[in-house]
């Protein structure tokens, strides 16, 4: 067979050039093993959240202490705006400037407006608790006779609070379930303290109607007549024993 000049035989049309092979360097079985786990890492929604002792997820900031224990001072500010302000002026934001806390601070306490109403109440209701408790146990009708006092005693800022309480429980009536639960707890002792329920009763009911009566804003016969009101309460509450 003849081959013509110039040609390139089979051989060398058909040969790969083999480049030099460098040897990549060894990585350690740590890290072998964490790329293999990441190669089939589950997607997000299927990965179970981890949590803190304290209940917050790993993969979220944690809230500085003086935030998560700042819960009185969150209050505080609160009833300082409304009694500047109003209580219709409360909100997380005016709280959290006020206060001096970021507003993650005060949303780590009060996660919602309702729950920031919701706390205001519960300190209400502590200060209702003492004050019936500054009656002296040795005084006939004493449940009754410290809700008389919770009349004249409770100031313009607890109204308008009060007011804020009640028009947020229009939505959610959940909002009034301490109250609720403070109030049986009381009507309980005062149906006990006394021989006639049925005159006590009447009086729980001349109270709340003074109170409500306040805190609505509704005619009231004249200042002239509350002190004259008020004696007369005490008196049928005295004769009730």
């Amino acid at each position: 067979m003849t081959r013509r000049r110039g040609t390139p035989n089979d051989a060398s049309r058909h040969t790969t050039t083999v480049l030099p092979f460098k040897t990549a360097p060894r990585q350690p079985s740590c890290i072998k093993r964490r790329l293999a786990l990441d190669a089939v890492q589950a997607p997000a929604y299927l990965t179970p959240k981890i949590n803190r002792p304290d209940g917050t997820a790993l993969s979220e900031q944690k809230t500085p202490e003086k935030s998560r224990n700042a819960s009185s001072k969150i209050l505080g500010a609160a009833r300082t705006i409304a009694a500047r302000e109003g209580a219709g002026k409360v909100t997380i934001d005016a709280v959290a400037k006020e206060s001096g806390l970021s507003k993650g601070g005060v949303l780590y306490n009060y996660p919602t407006k309702k729950a920031l109403l919701s706390g205001l109440l519960d300190q209400m209701l502590i200060e209702h608790r003492e004050l019936v408790g500054k009656v002296s146990e040795q005084s006939p009708s004493q449940t009754l006779h410290g809700h008389l006092m919770t009349v004249f005693h409770s100031g313009n800022l607890n109204e308008d609070l009060s007011m804020a309480i009640l028009a947020a429980s229009a939505s959610d009536p959940r909002l009034l379930d301490p109250l609720r639960d403070e109030m049986t707890s009381h009507l309980e002792h005062i149906l006990t303290e006394t021989s006639d329920p049925a005159g006590a009763m009447i009086a729980v009911l001349a109270i709340q109607g003074m109170r409500f009566q306040k805190l609505l804003d509704l005619p009231n016969g004249g200042a002239a007549l509350r002190e004259p009101i008020i004696e007369r309460l005490r008196k049928i509450i005295d004769e009730l024993d």
